[in-house]
Order: C-alpha cells, then structure tokens, then sequence
C-alpha cells in the first residue's frame, strides 16, 4: 500500500527542497557573513514549515540546531536582512494585556522577493535608525524651547542642530536606492 500524498503536502515538500536550494547555494557561494551555524539554523527553520505557516520559538529552534538563542536571533536577522525571510510577531490576549508568542517566519524563496525583502529590511532598519538620531535631538529642542522663556538663551546653543534633511526625505531617498548588490 503506497501512500499518495495531498497536495498541501506536496507544496510543502517543494518549499521545503527550495528553501534548502537557497540557503546551500547561499552557503557554497560564500554569501557575505553567512556562518555554518547561521546555514545550520535556517536549514532546521524549514523543519517547522507546515500547513498553518512556520512559527518555531526562539528556544525550540536553537534547541534543534543546537546553538545558542542569540546565535539563532543572529542568524534571523542576517537572513532578513538579505532577504531570505520575513517574520511577523505573534501575540495573544491575557486577560488585559498581550503576550509575545512565538513569530510567524515567512521563507522568501524566489530572488525578486528577495531583493524586494531585503530592500524593505534596509529602510525600515535605515528610518528605525534615523529615527533613533533625530527624536531625541527634536524632543530635546522641543522640551529646551517649551521652557525656555528667552528664545536667545544660551541652552539652545547646546542642542545640535536638526539634520539638514528631515525623516521623510530620508525615506525617500533611501526608496530611490537599488537593491544591496550582494544577492545571489
């Protein structure tokens, strides 16, 4: 007696076998700061990958690839950041507040979803980054100004000025950008 399997299963295991393609050809072409542990942890993320998605606790993952949680939070970035998978976090509801569960990964298999990923990873990680730089300076000035009753006194000489190109600009100059040429 064979077993025949579905097609939801057959989707997965075509996932699957694609997401290790991307990852090993990752790994034998030497992709910019790709570590064995790094290969060895996405490689088991695709383990978890099912019907319902691919949401492996931190823990649960570094536990199967045998390496340490910040190595597998390490290796989860490297591959947002060149586009090999996105993640979203997942909560649930107790009682009057919301506790982080596990994250639901997404695995990017095609290169233009990649590059497309990994172009949303530079801005978001270029605006968090900017805005990090610029709130504190502006609510610093706001706060100098609020209670400063003289505009020429001499704390304002103390904050820097605002950068010469606000938030926004920055967005947009970083959505003009090509995507990072070291994808594969």
């Amino acid at each position: 007696m064979t077993h025949r399997s579905t097609p939801s299963e057959q989707a997965r295991s075509q996932m699957v076998r694609r997401w290790r393609h991307r990852v090993l050809t990752a790994w034998f072409s030497r992709q910019d700061g790709m570590t064995a542990l790094y290969k060895d942890v996405l490689l088991k993320l695709a383990t978890f990958y099912g019907a319902g998605g691919c949401y492996p606790t931190i823990s649960t993952l570094a536990d199967a690839a045998r390496a340490s949680q910040s190595t597998v939070q390490r290796a989860l970035i490297w591959a947002g950041e060149v586009g090999f998978l996105t993640w979203e976090n997942r909560t649930v509801r107790l009682g009057n507040r919301r506790v982080r569960t596990s994250n639901r990964y997404r695995l990017i298999v095609a290169l233009d979803e990649q590059k497309r990923a990994a172009t949303a990873w530079l801005g978001r990680a270029t605006t968090r980054a900017l805005r990090r730089f610029v709130s504190p300076v502006v609510s610093l000035t706001d706060k100098v100004n609020r209670y400063s009753s003289d505009s020429g006194s001499g704390i304002q000489n103390l904050v820097r000025p605002p950068p010469s190109r606000s938030v926004n600009e920055w967005i947009d100059l970083i959505k003009s950008w090509d995507p990072p040429p070291t994808l594969v």
